[in-house]
């Protein structure tokens, strides 16, 4: 018992942190068990689909931080760089992104590159605006995270997630895609107030022009740039598919991947939060020297997490399916293969991930990131050829097949020789 009580003890930063993350993962998992299916029936299915779009556009111009974020995150714990000058001239820095947004994504929607029916200026100025809204959400989170207080963090997400649940629970009645966007901009907006409130008590800081200095902001690009390769290869794997399909596979086709990828992402996330929470205590590590203790780090969070991974598979296949037929308003041939082949693909995302967020802790994270852009390109061309055979389940198995034959086995790989090297 008391080796128990002194083990809850010696973890109990990480407890906190992971109950935290958990928590705000829970309330994002309600909030879209919920308002997925109420979008996708008030919205109607043509609406839906561009609603989806753009927040999968926003998801994946999460690349224009540039690495940025987790670079200054670095950074901080490092304790290495004029902490004031860096953080002004990348805060102002992402800034000004807006303006060039804006007639980026014009040009997305003008072109047909991304399928808007109506009212581009209208959604490339929402576009832009929660892209950068993100960025910056982002940017003040890594202060707090930076002292090891992710529950802090998490927390005031929680409450960010529940404001935003009810305004779109509520506005969903007028059916009206800018209605949604624009109360999202709002609680985004009221997000960033608060994080930077909280981070202010961690962190003493002020916000001024007089601080920037551009050649920080170089130093730090190339500091920063295996992240955002990192960064690109995500954004690759889970959000590109969509915005692909948005161009081949009409708005049936990109509704199903929607619900498919909403209902997956939950898990997913769920469970790599168990190593995710631990980027800043293996920094620290790092920076101390101790690889036998990282060693043991990353064989007890890999067995957590393919244990964890494996019975909630089981669990999702065999109990959770008929749920999500029913959940989806999808019940036919195609989303039960699909349901079944992304059912696979998340568990092996999800063992990747321990391997793959030891590797960005400790910024040896270039080859492995050169092999993730490689997969999330090799996904998006075979899954271009396998849709045009198999329609939509084709793009899932496209990504598994990628995944398989790149950072699967090169990421542990790769970790246990740094492991290695360093012991010697």
């Amino acid at each position: 018992m008391k080796k128990i009580i002194d083990s809850v003890k010696d973890n109990a930063r990480y407890l906190l942190n992971l109950c935290a993350t958990f928590m705000s993962q829970l309330v994002s998992a309600l909030s879209v068990l919920i308002l997925t299916p109420l979008l996708l029936e008030r919205l109607g299915t043509l609406h839906f689909g561009t609603y989806g779009v753009i927040l999968n556009l926003v998801l994946f111009s999460s690349v224009f931080d540039f690495g940025l974020n987790i670079g200054f995150l670095k950074r901080l714990i490092e304790k290495k760089e004029d902490t004031l000058v860096l953080l002004n001239t990348v805060f102002f820095f992402f800034l000004g992104m807006f303006l060039l947004c804006i007639p980026l994504f014009a040009g997305l929607f003008t072109a047909g590159l991304v399928k808007i029916d109506e009212g581009i200026p209208f959604f490339a100025l929402m576009t832009s605006v929660l892209v950068v809204q993100n960025i910056l959400a982002a940017f003040f989170d890594v202060i707090i995270q930076s002292v090891n207080k992710i529950f802090l963090g998490r927390s005031i997400r929680v409450v960010k997630l529940l404001l935003e649940f009810f305004a779109l629970l509520f506005l969903s009645r007028m059916g009206n895609v800018s209605v949604l966007l624009m109360a999202s901009a709002v609680v985004n907006l009221l997000y960033i107030l608060a994080l930077v409130y909280f981070s202010r008590k961690e962190l003493e800081y002020f916000i001024s022009v007089r601080y920037i200095q551009w050649r920080a902001l170089i130093k730090h690009l190339g500091y920063s740039f295996w992240y955002f390769l990192n960064t690109v290869a995500v954004s690759l794997v889970f959000n590109s598919q969509v915005i692909l399909m948005n161009m081949v596979a009409g708005s049936t086709g990109v509704a199903k991947y929607l619900m498919i990828t909403r209902f997956y992402d939950m898990m997913r996330i769920g469970l790599t939060n168990f190593t995710v929470v631990l980027f800043p205590v293996l920094a620290s590590i790092q920076e101390e020297g101790r690889w036998d203790q990282i060693r043991q780090y990353f064989f007890r969070s890999l067995l957590r997490v393919s244990i964890m991974g494996g019975i909630i598979f089981l669990l999702v296949v065999l109990v959770g399916k008929p749920f999500f037929l029913q959940w989806s308003k999808f019940n036919d041939p195609e989303m039960n293969r699909l349901f079944l082949i992304f059912s696979v693909f998340i568990l092996f995302i999800v063992i990747d991930n321990v391997s793959a967020t030891f590797l960005g802790a400790f910024r040896e994270n270039k080859a492995a990131t050169i092999m993730a852009v490689f997969q999330g390109a090799l996904g998006l061309c075979m899954g271009y050829f396998l849709m045009q055979q198999m329609g939509v389940s084709g793009m899932a198995l496209a990504s598994l097949i990628a995944l398989l034959l790149t950072n699967f086995w090169f990421n542990p790989w790769y970790l246990m020789k740094l492991i290695k090297k360093h012991l010697a």
